[in-house]
């Protein structure tokens, strides 16, 4: 079946936790703008509740941006939640994106709390949050570490109490690709009743989050059927938004629902400015020419992108059943 890929930026959140980094209102609205231009679909402008210029970066994001979903991060705790729908009060679609721990440690010396008293605050946190916003992301934070049905439960609950997106972070960079790859299925197929869209979290810039193996997460799902949602933006992994982008869009291509388009790195030219400090380079199968705002150099990575996903479709079409495609 046709599967739509979108980009869920989180570049102006976890992004900014990279050391030095403090974005004031005005900036995260630059950047949220320049993403709305690259095509981004999602873009999480940060976590209200957290301090009053996180709350203000929200709402100048909210007010900034026409067609993106803008998304607020907040704990299942009631001051978080108005925080966040506060903040994104003028957003044209606005999303409260849930969070709370799920694996065992996280549960016990974090949170101090049982596994049944993390399903109820799952629970009447994400049906609190949908009076709130017009939807509502669920994530179990440190997911990889955690136990697959419990997972599941979770998140069975947090759908049923209004939850449209579920998010499985590798939030320690806990999981090589296939390992991950593989949770996702499991926790999939232990709630394939479940109408969602499935998020993943990609946390080590280091080698986790180079092209392929994103692809290699995303291609583990063709035969459940189930939608994927991207995450880039993440504290190491900024950097490769564009890389990230552009992939999707020719993903998408095959599917004529185009997401992104080469912007030969204007994206990250206005994270740079904003950051005051250049953005980490990466290594590993990412060629720097995506780092300069350089349209030819742009095009040159293109013919990359397009050797990769030819690679994929035809991945793709040896391992479909006979009759099926894309």
């Amino acid at each position: 079946m046709s599967r739509r890929i979108q980009i869920f930026d989180t570049t102006l959140r976890d992004g900014e936790q990279s050391p030095g980094i403090a974005l004031q209102p005005d900036e995260k609205a630059t950047i949220a703008e320049q993403l709305e231009r690259l095509g981004v679909d999602v873009v999480e402008a940060g976590f209200p509740g957290a301090s009053p210029g996180d709350f203000e970066g929200v709402r100048a994001v909210a007010a900034a941006l026409d067609k993106p979903t803008v998304a607020a991060l907040a704990r299942t705790v009631r001051q978080d939640l108005d925080a966040a729908g506060e903040a994104l009060a003028d957003a044209r679609r606005s999303r409260i994106h849930v969070f709370i721990a799920t694996s065992p440690i996280h549960m016990e010396r974090k949170l101090g709390l049982q596994p049944a008293e993390v399903v109820a605050q799952a629970r009447w946190a994400v049906a609190y949050a949908a009076e709130r916003a017009d939807e509502v992301e669920f994530s179990c934070e440190d997911a990889t570490r955690s136990d697959p049905e419990f997972v599941a439960r979770v998140c069975r609950v947090a759908v049923e109490a209004g939850a449209t997106v579920v998010n499985l972070p590798d939030t320690v960079g806990y999981a090589l690709p296939h390992q991950y790859a593989s949770f996702l299925a499991d926790v999939r197929r232990r709630m394939r009743e479940a109408k969602l869209q499935l998020l993943i979290g990609l946390h080590d810039g280091a080698h986790f989050i180079e092209t392929p193996n994103p692809v290699m997460v995303l291609s583990g799902f063709k035969s459940l059927g189930a939608a994927a949602v991207w995450a880039a933006g993440s504290a190491r992994d900024s950097a490769q938004l564009v890389v990230l982008a552009n992939l999707g869009f020719l993903l998408n291509a095959f599917n004529l629902l185009p997401i992104g388009f080469l912007d030969g790195g204007h994206t990250l030219h206005a994270i740079r400015e904003a950051w005051r400090m250049p953005v980490i380079r990466f290594e590993g199968g990412v060629p720097m020419q995506a780092f300069a705002p350089d349209r030819a150099r742009a095009m040159q990575l293109a013919s990359l992108y397009v050797a990769v996903a030819a690679c994929i479709v035809i991945a793709m079409i040896a391992t479909k059943p006979s009759g099926s495609f894309l």
